[in-house]
């Protein structure tokens, strides 16, 4: 069985080196996948829940011991955790 990107493949380099006329150009539409649209959704929010936090965080102004830096570390530690955890919650699901 032949598949249709091969056919069509093909129908296109037999019409370019076999005939007079140039193939008529494609209009392709670009129409997204839900569920590419739906993995770049999940993509960016695991970006932006580290980073709204990093913000809150910025704009609490909390510290430890006078600094900001173990904060923001701490709070980026946890963030891109919970983020991983979710994620591997979601790829790795186990019955029962």
């Amino acid at each position: 069985m032949t598949s249709p990107a091969i056919v069509t493949l093909a129908d296109r380099v037999l019409a370019y080196y076999f005939t007079d006329t140039p193939p008529a150009p494609r209009h392709r539409t670009f129409r997204p996948e839900p569920e590419t649209v739906a993995a770049a959704l999940r993509a960016l929010l695991s970006l932006l829940v580290p980073l709204g936090l990093t913000a809150v965080t910025f704009l609490t102004s909390l510290r430890i011991a006078d600094s900001r830096w173990p904060v923001l570390g701490i709070t980026l530690a946890t963030a891109s955790a919970a983020v991983g955890a979710l994620w591997y919650r979601r790829h790795h699901r186990h019955p029962g």
